[in-house]
């Protein structure tokens, strides 16, 4: 049987894996930083946010929802905030071949399962069993979450060291 939950999570990286081809290696690696020191300030500072949130609004009351719903949209705030101050999506490779073009989408592959890593942990853990219970796709993002996160990071070493040495060939 497949959920809607499955379903969903297959088409959010169907979309990173679009996105990879269309905006190409580049700018997906401009992302990767930006959604690491987004995850970085929202890990430490999304449930201060919401403590001051709580205070004024209440929002604690609306729901289980809302504090994860609010750590996600910090953190997309923060990332998209990121890539657009710095004008990092300009910084595109613009080279073409076979090769980049399958680098682009597993480059945006990892980056929207690394999005989803990163949005997981801001569940809580009933909410993560509740999950983990409707869909078995979500468990491999969240059970092998540290291989989400650390899989950009060595690929972009592995990729960078097999340029550096076709550029001195």
């Amino acid at each position: 049987m497949f959920s809607t939950w499955d379903f969903g999570l297959l088409l959010f990286l169907a979309i990173g894996i679009g996105y990879g081809f269309i905006f190409r290696k580049g700018q997906i690696v401009v992302l990767f930083v930006s959604s690491y020191i987004s995850f970085v300030i929202v890990n430490e500072l999304g449930n201060k946010v919401i403590n001051v949130l709580d205070k004024s609004f209440k929002v604690e009351n609306y729901g289980a929802w809302v504090s994860p719903g609010l750590k996600v949209g910090l953190f997309l705030v923060i990332m998209i905030l990121l890539a657009i101050w710095a004008e990092y999506l300009a910084a595109s490779s613009g080279k073409k071949g076979m090769v980049n073009l399958i680098m682009s989408g597993i480059y945006g592959l990892l980056l929207a399962t690394m999005l989803l890593a990163i949005f997981s942990l801001f569940l809580s853990s009933e909410l993560e069993i509740q999950i983990l219970s409707f869909s078995r796709l979500s468990s491999y993002i969240i059970n092998y979450r540290m291989w989400w996160f650390l899989a950009p990071a060595v690929l972009m070493l592995i990729s960078g060291f097999i340029l550096s040495r076709k550029e001195k060939d």
